[in-house]
């Protein structure tokens, strides 16, 4: 039973993911047709941040999930 929850939540994180993906690729396309060079690179600057306080983030939660796994 736990399974099936936790793959539900996968899936809807998953379907979540994709549809943010899909707008920001959408907003970066859109940018670089209309030349705007610097909203192209605030984009792309914003998601290089992202990516890198999501991993930071995994790094402190991964020495506490081995601590509380039985």
């Amino acid at each position: 039973m736990r399974i099936g929850v936790w793959s539900n939540v996968s899936r809807a994180v998953r379907a979540c993911w994709e549809s943010e993906a899909r707008k920001i690729l959408r907003r970066v396309m859109k940018h670089a047709r209309d030349q705007s060079w610097c909203a192209v690179f605030l984009d792309f600057l914003i998601v290089i941040v992202g990516v890198f306080i999501g991993i930071q983030v995994a790094r402190l939660i991964r020495p506490r999930l081995r601590v509380q796994s039985p």
